[in-house]
């Protein structure tokens, strides 16, 4: 059975369904802004903090409700229960809300493990707070309104299984305190009721773990979009590659073998063996010749296969083209291409195993910006070794050969952002 929860790993989720979760789990500073706004935040995420408002909500209108029955209950335990309990039965489950829109909603999970263990912490508390007063209110403590709301936050949290059993214990531990503090308590009846409240909680508990895998379907299907994406440009890649081989072998290689059998010698012949030779090496490395000029259309398809080369689903590419007819020198394309090629290889050599990677593509008649952001470990730039040359050497300097700029933003723990752009002057 497929564990949706958003606490379950993403490895949990491939052993159990068979399907890989590569979309972004934690996104941070610019570099996860920017790859929110490419491969788009995980519908679930989005799931998960709205959830998390609509009972952060449920929370504060429990306590408003509640008020009129605080000082009732306050009766039959002592003087410094009923603070202690409001806070940690109430103050996760308000938490939530600001969790909620707190970068990405991270904090979203501890604040709903929190509420399980506030309220139940709030129950035993009055089990040790009693002062053995029996009371004649309808509710013997306020904790019995809302027994089944922390069993539908930690939903969010934890597996739908444990979810249902915190529902039910809240409901019994509610049943047991006011057997303890009514007088006019029939087991019958509080049997019956404490069934009535687990149902009920229930259907609100069903009712959000039917929508948390209605976002996780949705993350599937997307999944399933960006491979098939992947797997197309990696097929036109080795096509175009293809094509080229035979080009290059028809035009070099065995032009220059039939001047040779023909019994031809001499420098022009050596020169042109050492430039077939070259160009093989071109073709071997990725750098195959092209035309003088590149359109936008294939700088497109040059960066797609650029990002292939670094694995198939390692990137997700959006482009923005103002016009389709531009073209551009090829030895900027070159360059842009190579220093976007490693900066993806970068974010699969650096950036951690759960980093997702995106590249925006801005191209318009004067101008062309990429922009490589992953949501990886990230890392301090002034304090890269001597010994690792790939963004200086295949980034920077690459680019600025060309007349181009490069630009690197990276702190621990906030993913990295590699910036190429070049305009005509």
């Amino acid at each position: 059975m497929t564990d949706l929860s958003p606490g379950a790993t993403a490895g949990d989720r491939m052993r159990s369904s068979g399907t890989p979760d590569r979309a972004p789990d934690r996104l941070s500073g610019r570099a996860g802004a920017l790859v929110s706004t490419a491969g788009g935040d995980r519908e679930v995420q989005r799931v998960v903090r709205s959830l998390a408002r609509v009972i952060a909500c449920g929370y504060l209108a429990f306590l408003v409700t509640s008020i009129p029955e605080i000082g009732p209950a306050s009766a039959i335990v002592d003087v410094w229960y009923t603070p202690v309990a409001l806070v940690v039965a109430f103050g996760p489950g308000l938490a939530l809300l600001p969790a909620s829109l707190w970068r990405g909603g991270r904090y979203v999970t501890l604040c709903c493990r929190l509420a399980v263990v506030g309220y139940f912490l709030a129950s035993v508390l009055w089990l040790v707070a009693w002062n053995g007063a029996i009371g004649d209110a309808e509710r013997a403590t306020w904790l019995v309104s809302f027994s089944g709301l922390p069993g539908i936050a930690v939903a969010l949290a934890i597996s739908s299984r444990r979810a249902a059993a915190v529902v039910v214990a809240g409901t019994v531990v509610a049943a047991v305190i006011t057997y303890f503090g009514r007088t006019d308590v029939d087991v019958g009846y509080l049997v019956l009721e404490t069934v009535f409240a687990s149902a009920f909680a229930s259907v609100f508990l069903a009712t959000a773990l039917t929508v948390l895998r209605t976002g996780h379907l949705l993350d599937a299907t997307r999944i399933d979009a960006y491979r098939a994406a992947a797997a197309t440009a990696a097929a036109k890649a080795r096509d175009v590659q293809r094509r080229r081989f035979d080009a290059l072998v028809h035009d070099h290689v065995l032009a220059t073998l039939l001047e040779a059998s023909a019994g031809s010698s001499g420098p022009e012949l050596a020169e042109q063996a050492r430039s077939a030779m070259s160009r093989l090496d071109e073709l071997a490395e990725g750098r195959a010749p092209m035309a003088a000029d590149q359109t936008a259309g294939e700088l497109i398809t040059a960066l797609r296969a650029a990002i292939t080369a670094a694995g198939e689903d390692v990137g997700v590419l959006r482009d923005r083209v103002t016009d389709a007819s531009s073209v551009f020198p090829v030895d900027i394309v070159l360059a842009i291409v190579d220093a976007t090629g490693e900066a993806v290889r970068n974010v699969v050599r650096h950036a951690g195993t759960s980093a997702s990677c995106a590249v925006l593509v801005d191209i318009a008649d004067d101008r062309i910006a990429v922009t490589v952001a992953d949501d990886g470990v990230g890392f301090h730039p002034d304090r890269v070794e001597p010994a690792r040359v790939g963004i200086e050497v295949s980034v920077r300097q690459r680019v600025e050969s060309v007349g181009a700029t490069a630009r690197v933003r990276s702190s621990p723990g906030s993913g990295t952002v590699v910036e190429v752009s070049w305009s005509r002057r």
